[in-house]
């Protein structure tokens, strides 16, 4: 190992000597030796191409003037200055980025923050959406009730007004029942007009339905008329008729 070429300042010590760390030779580690050729240190730097290399690659691969070779001790207070300048650009950039990252933690945080905010919006407007369509719709079933109230309201008055009609018209069918069937011919001749106006006033021709009902609610049909002269003309009638049959 200390006599090849290619290991020419090496440090060679025995293997119990480096485990332990315990040598006294040179510690300082050999310089890199050309990798195109071998054994061949590199003392000199090309400009050009910023890499060292050796008395061989001045010959045959960076020859001048193409490229500016010079030699590494002259280049290297150069590197030197360049590298710290890159290392320092490098630090900075470190610092940006570590900002850079702790914005973006910040922004993340910024981001649940608002999207927890927007969910409660969210929750509160629907709720209140809720609200109001509950609201509307109590509103609406009022409404309903109140017109099915007001429905059945007019349904029972008109029942009631059937419900008289019904006992007129029974009282009329009776009375010319009871004439015709009792009565002296001057009796039906006298009891026919008023039986033909009762006959007009509660049975009108061709009136059915609710045409019928509203036509008698509202005056064309006036069964109450049970006060009038003529209605105490027909029961005088009657009674006639009845007194006679109770004689015989």
């Amino acid at each position: 190992h200390k006599t090849m070429k290619v290991f020419t300042g090496h440090v060679v010590v025995t293997l119990d000597e480096f485990q332990t760390g315990n040598y006294d030779g040179d510690t300082e580690m050999s310089e890199p030796t050309c990798k195109a050729h071998k054994g061949e240190k590199m003392l000199f730097y090309c400009k050009t191409h910023h890499v060292p290399v050796c008395h061989n690659c001045i010959v045959l691969d960076h020859p001048k003037p193409e490229h500016a070779i010079v030699k590494v001790a002259d280049a290297v207070k150069e590197l030197r200055s360049s590298s710290h300048k890159m290392l320092s650009n490098l630090r900075q950039a470190l610092k940006s980025t570590e900002s850079d990252i702790e914005a973006t933690g910040t922004t993340v945080e910024n981001i649940n923050a608002k999207s927890k905010e927007a969910q409660r919006l969210v929750d509160e407007k629907v709720r209140d959406l809720v609200t109001f369509i509950q609201q509307q719709g109590e509103q609406c079933k009022a409404r309903v009730v109140a017109k099915c109230r007001q429905k059945e309201k007019e349904t029972l008055a008109e029942k009631e007004d059937l419900e008289l009609k019904k006992v007129c018209q029974s009282s009329a069918a009776d009375f010319t029942e009871t004439v015709l069937s009792h009565g002296t011919d001057i009796q039906v001749a006298s009891a026919f007009g008023q039986i033909k106006q009762c006959m007009d006033e509660l049975c009108p021709p061709r009136l059915y339905g609710w045409h019928s009902l509203y036509a008698w609610r509202s005056g064309h049909l006036n069964i109450s008329h049970q006060g009038t002269p003529e209605w105490k003309k027909l029961r005088a009638i009657t009674n006639c008729i009845e007194e006679g049959q109770a004689s015989k």
